[in-house]
């Protein structure tokens, strides 16, 4: 958000502000149910119980809750690494100017 806030002319800075608020929302939202899908998949192929009203076994949600977690840090790592390399001195824009009436 700096950055982009920072390369940003002031007649834009709505514009900008509002279209990374409104991706953030849609990537959590698609990231949860991606994630939440991922969870469901594997507790129900780590031999848990079927059925509806049964209680999937310890192992079955330990087991989905570490996929999601190691799932989690790949991506974080992945965001990371891309980060890094798009968003350095050198590829970023410069600020945009200040003018002053005068």
């Amino acid at each position: 958000m700096a950055v982009a806030m920072n390369v940003t002319g002031r007649d834009r800075a709505g514009m900008v502000s509002g279209t990374i608020t409104s991706l953030a929302s849609i990537g959590a939202g698609l990231g949860t149910a991606a994630l939440g899908v991922l969870y469901a998949s594997r507790l129900t192929g780590a031999g848990s119980a079927t059925g509806s009203g049964a209680t999937p076994s310890p192992e079955a949600v330990a087991t989905a809750a570490a996929t999601v977690l190691y799932a989690s840090a790949a991506l974080a790592t992945l965001t990371l690494a891309a980060v890094l390399t798009l968003i350095s001195p050198r590829h970023a824009p410069a600020p945009a100017r200040k003018v002053f009436p005068g």
